[in-house]
């Protein structure tokens, strides 16, 4: 069937309890794995300034532009369910890239057998809304392993509240 899907209101809770002046942008690449069967969903959770997240549409869309294609449109779900079934009426159990608004507005593109569609497309748009177009590529945000570290140390600390395995 269809991938997770983020479902209405992507990182709607948890930006309450924190009180992040951020927006969550979700977006997702369903794909089948044609040489060992089955099918694989990569998503990507990206926080986006308050202020530029009204913009995520329209640079969506012009990208969709560029590239000579539409997004199917899905009006903000009610649940992850409903945006699961809302995506599975566009690209049934086909290939598809979606991208979730903060607003819950959900764009879908269907993409058919042998069509091309590249990973870092998302990391590409967003890095360019956000202005550092140069992250946009995982092997520039590396960092030494003790800096990863204390990053992960840190996150770890400021999502223990957050944490249900920890309940």
């Amino acid at each position: 069937g269809a991938g997770a899907g983020a479902g209405a209101g992507a990182g709607e809770d948890a930006d309450k309890k924190v009180g992040s002046p951020r927006e969550l942008v979700v977006f997702e690449r369903h794909l089948a794995l044609r040489s060992k069967g089955g099918n694989h969903c990569h998503m990507n959770c990206v926080p986006v300034p308050r202020e530029r997240a009204s913009k995520v549409r329209k640079i969506f869309e012009q990208a969709a532009t560029r590239l000579n294609f539409e997004w199917e449109v899905v009006p903000p779900p009610e649940s992850a369910m409903d945006a699961q079934a809302a995506i599975a009426s566009i690209a049934g159990d086909g290939e598809y890239y979606a991208v979730h608004m903060p607003d819950g507005t959900i764009l879908v593109r269907k993409i058919g057998p042998n069509e091309k569609h590249w990973m870092a497309f998302g990391r590409e748009v967003l890095g360019h809304l956000l202005g550092c177009p140069e992250r946009t590529s995982w092997q520039n945000c590396m960092e030494d392993e003790e800096a990863e570290t204390l990053r992960a140390t840190k996150f770890k600390a400021s999502f223990a509240p957050f944490d249900i395995m920890q309940e």
